[in-house]
Formats: C-alpha cells, sequence, structure tokens
C-alpha cells in the first residue's frame, strides 16, 4: 500500500506556511524520500515521521533548494538520533561530487563527534548516479522508473513514477510541460506537479522568461491534468511571484478550475498525506501528540 507525505512544498521563496520541497512515498519496502529542501528533518518530524525511518533520498536534480536539508538529516540524523545505517541517495550524474562536497564541509563534525556512540561507519552514503532513463528499484511488485524532464538550468532533471502492484504515483520533479510527463502520467493514481503562478503581466516580462520556461505553469498544468486524467492532482513545490501567500491558494486552484480542469484537485500542505488505495487525505498529527525524538540510552550498568 502507498502513501505520499508532502513533507515540504514550497519553492526557494521564504514563507509563513510552506518549508522546502520533499515528498515522502512509504511502501510496504521502506520510505523513499524524494528530494531534502531546507529543515526537512524538522518537517518529517512535525508530519509524524521518524527521520531515522528514512533510509533512501531520490532526488530529481541538482538545484540548492531540493538539496538544502540534506546535511542536516545526514549528520544530526547520526550524531544525536544515533542512526545505524548508512544513507542511500540516488540523483543525476553530479551527485557524487556534490556528497564529496559535503563531506569536506563536514570534516570537523565527522572527526570529532566520532565517539563510542556514533560510529563512523554509520556516516557513509551509498550513492548511486542515474545517467539514464529506465527502472532503477525493481522489487516484486514495487517498480521505480526514472525519466528525463525539461528543466533549463537545473538539467539533468529526472521526474519519477512509483509504482506498487496496481497503484502507482508520478513525481514531476521540477520541469515544464514536457512529453514525457503525459507519456508516464497516464491514469497514475497521484499525479503530483510543481507549479508556478504570477500575475499575467508579470509572466510576460522578458526578465521572468528563464524562469516561465523552466517550470509548470498553470495553463500547462491543467493540460497536463486533461491529457493524463489522474485520480487525484495534486500541485506541489510552490514557486510564486507577486502573488500574496495568503490568497496564492485561492488564486491557483480558481485559476485551474476556470481552465477546464473539474478532476480531483488537492493543493499539497506541509505535512499533510495521501493513501491509497482510497486517496485519504489527512493532516499532520497534532503537535502534542509527537514524541520526544532522541536516541535510545540505556540506563542500566
Amino acid at each position: 500500500m502507498l502513501s505520499v507525505t508532502f513533507v515540504g512544498t514550497g519553492g526557494p521563496e521564504v514563507t509563513v506556511d510552506r518549508e522546502g520541497i520533499a515528498t515522502l512515498v512509504s511502501t510496504a519496502n521502506g520510505n523513499y524520500l524524494f528530494d531534502a529542501g531546507r529543515t526537512v528533518m524538522q518537517n518529517l518530524y512535525e508530519a509524524g515521521v521518524d527521520p531515522r525511518d528514512v533510509d533512501t533520498i531520490i532526488l530529481t536534480h541538482l538545484h540548492n533548494d531540493h538539496i538544502e536539508g540534506l546535511p542536516n538529516l545526514w549528520m544530526t540524523g547520526w550524531f544525536l538520533l544515533g542512526r545505524e545505517q548508512p544513507l542511500k541517495i540516488v540523483g543525476p550524474v553530479g551527485t557524487k561530487a556534490m556528497i564529496e562536497g559535503m563531506y569536506a564541509m563536514y570534516q570537523f563534525d565527522v572527526k570529532h563527534r566520532a565517539n563510542a556512540f556514533n560510529d563512523p561507519a554509520h556516516l557513509l552514503i551509498d550513492v548511486t548516479e542515474l545517467d539514464a532513463e529506465g527502472v532503477f528499484i525493481d522489487n516484486g511488485p514495487l517498480k521505480f522508473t526514472a525519466f528525463l524532464v525539461e528543466h533549463g538550468d537545473g538539467d539533468p532533471a529526472f521526474g519519477y513514477l512509483i509504482e506498487d502492484g496496481s497503484q502507482s504515483v508520478l513525481l514531476s520533479g521540477d520541469t515544464r510541460l514536457c512529453d514525457n510527463l503525459i507519456k508516464h502520467g497516464q491514469g497514475v493514481d497521484i499525479l503530483v506537479s510543481n507549479i508556478l503562478a504570477m500575475p499575467d503581466e508579470l509572466a510576460k516580462k522578458p526578465e521572468m522568461q528563464g524562469v516561465v520556461a523552466k517550470l509548470m505553469t498553470i495553463p500547462e498544468a491543467v493540460e497536463l491534468f486533461n491529457a493524463t486524467q489522474p485520480r487525484l492532482a495534486v500541485y506541489s513545490h510552490f514557486v510564486t511571484k507577486d502573488i500574496p501567500h495568503h490568497s496564492l491558494d485561492t488564486f491557483i486552484e480558481s485559476t485551474t478550475r476556470s481552465l477546464g480542469y473539474t478532476g480531483a484537485l488537492f493543493l499539497g500542505k506541509d505535512g499533510w498525506s495521501v493513501g491509497l488505495p482510497e486517496l485519504e487525505i489527512s493532516p499532520p498529527p497534532p503537535a502534542e501528540q509527537l514524541p520526544n525524538l532522541d536516541r535510545k540510552v540505556s540506563y542500566e550498568d
């Protein structure tokens, strides 16, 4: 059974209600975190997920807003929470070099935080670089397929199709509308699309064309949803210019409907989740129900 938790749904902008992009796909075989934007560790906790239960991180591309929470998840998960297995990280070509740079940046911690409780072997990272499209996880009914999308200065960038038996989720990653999304998104249960929202007058300005050319505009999203007919269409990774945060969701939803999409639609919110097969949308747990998050310590001699 698949479930999708929208750990963080924001873009690079700093807003009061959406943190850095990160999406957790939970399966019977484990938890897979797609991207690791700012505050991902805190957001996992607030969504009711123990960060130690995430051992595989899959990156759509290497723009900073998709990776800047990774060092915290890696280092603090080790020395403070006592993670006891190396992380697995999958991403496009360039991921290995990025990880080597992270090791170098944190050499002081690697050296000085190692002790009887913190085995440096648990800091190791198993990196897989994707240099082509295709299936990269094939475990019985569970299958993950990577496909190239179009993200301008973020390329190479991947979208991902996750299939678990008859259940399916497509994550667009950061991209404009492209043929691969329509090809792989046909009839999926949940289609999660990035979204760019700005006033029409601003979108027509020459200085905005680079952004418009690499992210999903609302008209493109409507075309994508109508062409693929998912059971549930979801917006995440909200990138916006000149629209107040308190009216952003209303603007996006009303524009989507006015352009002709009539299917089920959910505007992703940090910590919310969708479960299959029922497509049950659930809020994060109340803060008072969250346990203290710390390593397990024995008080016995």
